[in-house]
C-alpha cells in the first residue's frame, strides 16, 4: 500500500486556488440541462427566452409553479445537438472547474505517527488504518483528473481534511473556503455531508454523495447527487429482474418486524404483473426448524433487510434446507463479511449492484489497465468508484443514471443485477 502513503504525502503539500464557474451544463436520464440562477428582476418568459424553450419545459424539469425567487436554481432543458456539445466543450476547456474533495485523511494523525519509528525504510508503506477509504478514493480521483487534464478539461482539486469530525465540518463549511466551488464530492459520514448540505444544498453548486446508503439529504436539497442506490429503488430494480426471468414462480419475502414498509413496497410492485404467488413471513426465529414449513421445492426468496446478523443467519438456515430457491438481496450484502461465499452459490444470490467492476466492459478494462501502468498495484474498489464518479460528470462516460427527486435531489437508479457463480460476482444478464 506505499501508493495510500505518497498519496498522503501529495495531500499534506496540496494547495488551493479558486475560481467560479457559471451556467454549467449537467446530463442524467439521457438529457442535458443548463444550470441557471435566477437573477433580480428575471422572469420565466424572458428565462425561457434566453434559452431558446418553453416555459412549461422549464416548468415540468423543475416541478415547480411559476413563482420565481432571487438566487432559486433551475434546470433549463436542452436538446442534446453538435452546438451544444461543442459550447459544453469549449466552456470546459476555457474555464476552471473548481472540485472541493471531503475526505477524513487523518492527516496530523498519519504526520505524526511515525515519529521515532526505528525502521524508517518501512514508514512509506505505512499509513492510519481509518484513512484507508479516503485515500484509496483520493488515488482514483487523481488517476480521473490526470487523464482529464491531458484532454485539455481544466480541473483544479481542493483536499479538505474532515478527519470525521463534526466540528472539523463545521470550521470548514463556515471558512467560507467552500463559497467558489463548483462541485463539492463528500464528506463520506451521513451526519457530516448534512452540514455541507445544510449549507449549499439549494445553491447553484453540485454536491455529490459518494459512498453513504443514507439517502435523508437527497429527499430534501436540490444540489445532492446520491450514488449509492436507495433501497426503495434497489426493490424496484429486483421487480423488474424478476418480472422478466421468472415470471410464475413462487415469492417468499422474509423480514423483520422494522422492514415492513420495505415488504409493502415490494408487494405493490409484484402484484402489477398478477403472475406471481406471492407469500411475506415476518422471521422472528432463523432456525432452520423455524423456516422449514413456509418452503416449496422451488422459490424465489426476497430478504428486504440491511441487518447483517439477520442476514446471514437465514441465508445459513435457507441452505440447510431440501429445497431449491434464488436468492435476491440488497447492495450492502457485498460488504458483509460474514457471509459464506458457499452458501451464496449453492443460493444462487442475486444482487442489484452499483458500480461494480466489470471486467467485460470496455470502460472497466481501460481503468484497471490505466491504473496498473501509473500505480505498478492493484486497484481498490473505493478508487474505482471515485475515478467512475469523476470520469462521470466531467468526462464523456454515462455510467450513472439519475431520477430527480420531488422537492429534492438526484438519485442513482443504475445498479445492475449480480449473481455470485465460480466464487466471484458476475453480470445476471
Amino acid at each position: 500500500m506505499g501508493i495510500i502513503r505518497i498519496f498522503f504525502i501529495f495531500i499534506i503539500l496540496s494547495t488551493s486556488l479558486f475560481a467560479q464557474t457559471n451556467n454549467k451544463i449537467v446530463r442524467f436520464d439521457d438529457k442535458y440541462f443548463i444550470i441557471h440562477t435566477v437573477k433580480a428582476g428575471e422572469s420565466l418568459n424572458k428565462i425561457a427566452g434566453t434559452y431558446k424553450v418553453k416555459v412549461n419545459d422549464i416548468l415540468k424539469s423543475n416541478e415547480m409553479q411559476r413563482n420565481l425567487y432571487y438566487n432559486q436554481q433551475l434546470y433549463i432543458p436542452i436538446e442534446l445537438n453538435d452546438s451544444i456539445i461543442s459550447f459544453r466543450e469549449n466552456k470546459t476547456k476555457k474555464e476552471k472547474i473548481n472540485i472541493a474533495l471531503l475526505m477524513p485523511y487523518y492527516v496530523e494523525k498519519n504526520d505524526t505517527m511515525f515519529d521515532g519509528f526505528e525502521d524508517t525504510s518501512k514508514v512509506s508503506s505505512l499509513y492510519f488504518t481509518a484513512s484507508e477509504v479516503a485515500l484509496s478514493f483520493h488515488v482514483g480521483v487523481k488517476l480521473a483528473l490526470d487523464s482529464l487534464n491531458k484532454q485539455n478539461v481544466n480541473i483544479v482539486l481542493h483536499t479538505f481534511d474532515t478527519n470525521n469530525d463534526t466540528n472539523k465540518v463545521l470550521n470548514i463549511v463556515r471558512s467560507g473556503k467552500l463559497e467558489k466551488m463548483d462541485y463539492i464530492i463528500g464528506p463520506l459520514r451521513a451526519k457530516n455531508f448534512n452540514l455541507v448540505c445544510q449549507k449549499y444544498g439549494n445553491s447553484n453548486k453540485i454536491l455529490i454523495n459518494p459512498l453513504s446508503r443514507i439517502a435523508n439529504d437527497v429527499k430534501k436539497y436540490k444540489a445532492v447527487y446520491q450514488i449509492y442506490p436507495r433501497i426503495e429503488d434497489q426493490l424496484r430494480e429486483i421487480v423488474k429482474f424478476i418480472d422478466r426471468k421468472y415470471k410464475n414462480k413462487k415469492i417468499l419475502i422474509l423480514h423483520q418486524n422494522d422492514e415492513v414498509a420495505h415488504v409493502n413496497s415490494l408487494k405493490r410492485s409484484l402484484s402489477k404483473n398478477k403472475l406471481n404467488e406471492i407469500n411475506s413471513h415476518e422471521i422472528i426465529y432463523t432456525h432452520v426448524d423455524s423456516i422449514r414449513d413456509i418452503f416449496s421445492p422451488f422459490q424465489l426468496v426476497l430478504i428486504p433487510s440491511t441487518n447483517k446478523a439477520f442476514v446471514s443467519k437465514v441465508l445459513s438456515s435457507i441452505r440447510c434446507l431440501d429445497s431449491t430457491s434464488v436468492v435476491f438481496g440488497l447492495n450492502s450484502w457485498v460488504k458483509y463479511d460474514n457471509l459464506d461465499i458457499d452458501d451464496l452459490m449453492e443460493l444462487n444470490l442475486h444482487l442489484p449492484i452499483s458500480n461494480q467492476l466489470n471486467y467485460f466492459q470496455e470502460f472497466d478494462q481501460q481503468f484497471i489497465k490505466l491504473f496498473e501502468k501509473t500505480y505498478l498495484t492493484n486497484h481498490t474498489k473505493y478508487s474505482y468508484n471515485a475515478y467512475s464518479i469523476i470520469m462521470h460528470f466531467f468526462g464523456n462516460e454515462k455510467l450513472y443514471s439519475f431520477k430527480k427527486l420531488l422537492n429534492g435531489g438526484y438519485v442513482n437508479t443504475t445498479m445492475p443485477i449480480y449473481n455470485y457463480y465460480d466464487y466471484d460476482l458476475i453480470l445476471a444478464e
